[in-house]
C-alpha cells in the first residue's frame, strides 16, 4: 500500500492507542511511522516538540475509499512497547521502572503546561515504548483532563511492580505509587517525587546505637531545638522565594550587560539585504560573540569559546541537551516566491565533538515559522562525532505561509549515558534558494 507518490511501502507496525500506525518508506529509502489523523491529535501534533514525544514532520493528503484523508507522519524509531514487554515475559528493576517513569512524567510536565494544557489521554503501558536508552509517549489524543493523565502514570508505575526483576521493589516505591494515586498531585509534583527516589543512596550506613549518659538534656531542650529548626527553615524558605529570585535576577542582568559591553553588536555587519536566492541570512554567522543568537534560559559566557576556531576568533559551545542556542532568521521577502512554491532553505554549520561517551554530540535543526503558533519541525540531521571541523549541511522545502526560520544549535542528549562529549559549533549559515 502506498500513500501518494511521496510514502510508499506502508506495513503495519506496533499499534499506538487511538488507531493503527503503519511503517513507510519516504524520500531517499528513510523510514517514517504513517498514522491516520483523527480528532484533536490531528490539530496538536505540528505543535508538540519534546524528547520524549514522537517527532512530527508533516501532514499529508492521500484517497481512501473514494475520499481524502489526512495523515500525519512521525520520524521512525526502532522499539516496541512496554505492554509488547511485559507480554513476551519482560521484567524490570526498579531503577529501570524509575526512569520509564521519570521520561514519561517529563512528557505529561511538557503537556500539561502548555497554554491551553493537553492531556495525552491514553497514558498506559500500550502507550509508553522503549527505544534503546530513549523512551516515547506515542499516541497522543490531545484530550483535556489531565487528572486522567496522572491516574495512568500511576497504573503504568504500577505495572512494573507487578513484574520485577532481581527481587520486590522497595517500600519507598509503594510509597510513591500511594502519592501519585493522589487526587491533587500534578505532573510536576509527579516528576519530582521519581526523581527523588530515583536519586536516593543506593546504601545507607548505619551508625552504632549510641548508649545513654546519665542526667539527659533538660526538659526545654527540645522546644527549643524545634524552634530553632523552624525559624532555620522559615529564613531558608524566604530567602528561596524572595531574596534568590531577586538575585538571580541581577546576576543575568549583570551577566547580559557585561557580554553587550565585551561583544558590542555595532561592531558585527547586518547580512547583505537580496532579493534573489542564496547567501547566508544569518546574522553574526561566525559565532563572533552572541549578537543575535538567544540561548534557552539566557546566555552564559562558558557558551562562547576561544582558540581552536573554524575561522574567526570565537566559537560556540552547547554543554546541556536544555542550553540551546537558536536565531530566527526573517525571510518574508521571499514570501510570494514562497506562497508560489519551489522554494527551499538549507541549513548548514561546522561542527565539532571533543571527549570521549555517546552523548553530547553536536547537531543542527530548526522550524520554518508562519507564526510563533504555527509551524513546521525541520529535522533530519545526524550528530557529529567527529573530533575535527566537519560540514553539516540539510535542504527541505518551504511550505507557503513560511516568514522565518528558526536554526538551533543543540547537543546530543541519550538517558544512561555515563561519559558526554562537548559539542562545539561555528560559521553556521541559511540560505534561500527558489526555482
Amino acid at each position: 500500500m502506498d500513500l501518494g507518490e511521496k510514502y510508499s511501502k506502508l506495513t503495519p507496525a506496533a499499534p499506538w492507542p487511538g488507531g493503527p500506525v503503519f511503517t513507510a518508506e519516504g524520500p531517499g529509502g528513510k523510514k517514517f511511522f504513517v498514522r491516520g489523523a483523527a480528532g484533536a491529535e490531528a490539530g496538536a501534533a505540528p505543535f508538540l516538540s519534546h524528547p520524549a514525544l514522537p517527532v512530527y514532520v508533516e501532514t499529508v493528503w492521500a484517497p481512501r475509499d473514494g475520499e481524502e484523508k489526512k495523515f500525519l507522519v512521525y520520524e521512525h524509531f526502532a522499539g516496541e512497547s512496554i505492554a509488547s514487554v511485559i507480554a513476551g515475559g519482560g521484567a524490570f528493576t526498579e531503577i529501570e521502572a524509575l526512569n520509564l517513569g521519570y521520561e514519561t512524567a517529563r512528557a505529561l510536565k511538557y503537556l500539561h503546561g502548555l497554554s491551553p494544557r493537553v492531556a495525552h489521554g491514553a497514558v498506559s503501558t500500550a502507550s509508553v515504548f522503549r527505544s534503546g536508552a530513549r523512551v516515547f509517549l506515542c499516541g497522543c489524543s490531545a484530550a483535556r483532563d489531565t487528572r486522567a493523565d496522572l491516574e495512568g502514570l500511576a497504573g503504568l508505575m504500577r505495572a512494573f511492580a507487578a513484574v520485577p526483576r532481581g527481587g520486590g521493589f522497595s517500600p519507598e516505591y509503594s510509597d510513591l505509587l500511594e502519592a501519585l494515586g493522589r487526587p491533587d498531585i500534578e505532573a510536576g509534583q509527579a516528576l519530582k517525587l521519581i526523581e527523588s527516589l530515583g536519586t536516593r543512596p543506593l546504601f545507607r550506613v548505619k551508625e552504632p546505637a549510641l548508649k545513654p549518659k546519665k542526667g539527659g538534656l533538660p526538659l526545654y531542650s527540645w522546644p527549643l531545638a524545634a524552634a530553632v529548626l523552624f525559624l532555620a527553615f522559615f529564613l531558608a524558605f524566604k530567602f528561596r522565594m524572595d531574596y534568590w529570585p531577586q538575585l538571580r535576577a541581577r546576576r543575568n542582568i549583570s551577566l547580559a550587560t557585561e557580554l553587550a559591553r565585551d561583544f558590542p553588536c555595532s561592531l558585527v555587519p547586518a547580512p547583505a539585504s537580496r532579493s534573489g536566492s542564496g547567501g547566508n541570512l544569518v546574522f553574526n554567522p561566525g559565532l563572533e560573540g552572541p549578537c543575535g543568537w538567544h540561548a534557552y534560559g539566557g546566555f552564559k559566557r562558558s557558551m562562547i569559546k576561544k582558540g581552536n576556531p573554524h575561522s574567526g576568533v570565537y566559537y560556540f559551545h552547547v554543554a546541556d541537551a536544555e542550553d540551546g542556542i537558536y536565531q530566527d532568521v526573517d525571510i518574508s521577502r521571499y514570501a510570494g516566491r514562497i506562497a508560489a512554491g519551489g522554494c527551499r532553505v538549507y541549513f548548514s554549520g561546522y561542527l565539532r565533538a571533543d571527549g570521549w561517551g555517546r552523548d553530547g554530540m553536536p547537531y543542527l535543526y530548526g522550524y520554518a515559522m508562519r507564526s510563533e503558533d504555527d509551524y513546521t519541525y525541520l529535522g533530519g540531521f545526524q550528530p557529529v562525532g567527529s573530533r575535527i571541523w566537519t560540514l553539516a549541511s540539510y535542504e527541505w522545502p518551504l511550505p507557503a505561509g513560511v516568514n522565518k526560520v528558526r536554526v538551533s544549535l543543540q547537543a546530543s542528549s541519550y538517558k544512561g549515558s555515563i561519559l558526554s562529549k562537548k559539542a562545539f559549533f561555528d560559521d553556521i549559515s541559511v540560505e534561500i534558494n527558489c526555482l
